[in-house]
């Protein structure tokens, strides 16, 4: 599936938290490619989370990643945001949920994710079952969209 297929499905559920979801990193990587042409905001998490907790104390990481989803990405409503690169916020240290990130964040703000793992039978995982921080929620709530990519 493209992005203009993609996005037509988007704008049919604005208030939803949009997971674009592909076990294959060069799927998601050509899904940015093809998003990067668009209007649409962007964001690399993996960058913008460096940059924040660089000179923050390993303690106080979890809480300042929480503050920057609830102030930081303030700037991005009503949206569309596209988040990508999420893979910081699975290192178990952090001790959070990206999920109910996303969800919370996708209140005030229409988000796209380009999230590494899987979905099947409401079971959306992140990476994959051999990857040390693979981690899996049953999905039923109807405000969470989510579309497999295929190759």
């Amino acid at each position: 599936m493209d992005w203009d297929h993609i996005a037509t499905d988007i704008k049919l559920r604005p208030e939803a938290c949009n997971l674009l979801v592909s076990p294959s990193i060069n799927r998601l990587e050509k899904m940015t490619d093809e998003i990067s042409k668009t209007n649409i905001s962007m964001i690399n998490l993996g960058q913008k989370l460096s940059e924040i907790l660089l000179n923050i104390a390993k303690k106080d990481q979890p809480r300042a990643i929480n503050q920057w989803f609830d102030v930081g990405l303030n700037a991005f409503k009503p949206g569309p945001l596209v988040c990508t690169h999420i893979d910081m916020l699975f290192e178990p240290s952090f001790n959070l949920d990206p999920l109910n990130l996303f969800r919370r964040l996708s209140r005030t703000t229409q988000l796209i994710v380009l999230w590494p793992g899987d979905f099947s039978n409401r079971n959306l995982s992140y990476a994959v079952p051999e990857h040390h921080h693979y981690r899996t929620w049953r999905v039923d709530d109807p405000q969470i969209s989510i579309q497999r990519l295929l190759d």
